[in-house]
């Protein structure tokens, strides 16, 4: 169970995601209101290069194949299976090449032709900073309690922080689709039915 803050041009508001992870390319998503946890507000379900996502709030329900840009994670198209490592905190994209290896840092480029530089501390990532053709698309930075992600550019700052971790068999049954659902375009309603609530640590 993971505690997240979004910070957006758009706005800002809390949720809390439920990462049900059996494996990098068989995993669900819940994302849930903040205090009232039988509040949904969108659910993903990944199987390999597909993914489903029901929207609850906006009523949606989309299928996705192969690589999707998320507008909440600046970083450019990435597959589904990025999104665990990202949250749990490794790198989400795998070397395309050589790796350059440096005192307390790594860097190598991705498929899509990213730029990764990542800070080490005793084998452990704890920064990361991706670039494409000389633009920084995402800095993430693992604090004491929260790992924060900024991307200035697209004025976008998401914080989260593990709570509950659990370890046993997963089941992932298929999502629920309301009945009154449309097939369209989502955007994972980030925002929408949160509290507005300050920043944590702004007065």
């Amino acid at each position: 169970m993971l505690r997240a803050h979004l910070k957006t041009p758009e706005g800002k508001g809390r949720f809390r995601l439920q990462l049900l992870l059996r494996d990098p390319a068989r995993y669900q998503i819940r994302a849930t209101h903040p205090l009232l946890f039988n509040r949904r507000l969108w659910s993903l379900d990944v199987v390999g290069e597909e993914a489903h996502l029901v929207d609850y709030l906006q009523r949606k329900s989309c299928y996705y194949k192969g690589p999707a840009e998320i507008a909440a994670l600046p970083l450019g198209s990435l597959p589904f299976a990025s999104l665990p490592a990202l949250l749990l905190g490794y790198l989400p994209r795998h070397p395309a090449g050589p790796v350059q290896i440096g005192p307390g840092e790594i860097r190598y480029s991705d498929a899509e032709g990213r730029k990764w530089r990542a800070d080490l501390d005793g084998g452990r990532v704890v920064g990361w900073q991706s670039t494409f053709e000389g633009r920084e698309l995402g800095v993430w930075v693992r604090g004491e309690e929260w790992s924060e992600m900024r991307a200035p550019e697209e004025g976008v700052r998401l914080r989260w922080r593990e709570t509950v971790r659990e370890a046993g068999e997963i089941e992932l049954a298929a999502l629920r689709v309301p009945r009154d659902a449309d097939q369209g375009e989502c955007d994972l309603g980030w925002l929408r039915g949160v509290d507005d609530a300050p920043w944590e640590g702004e007065r």
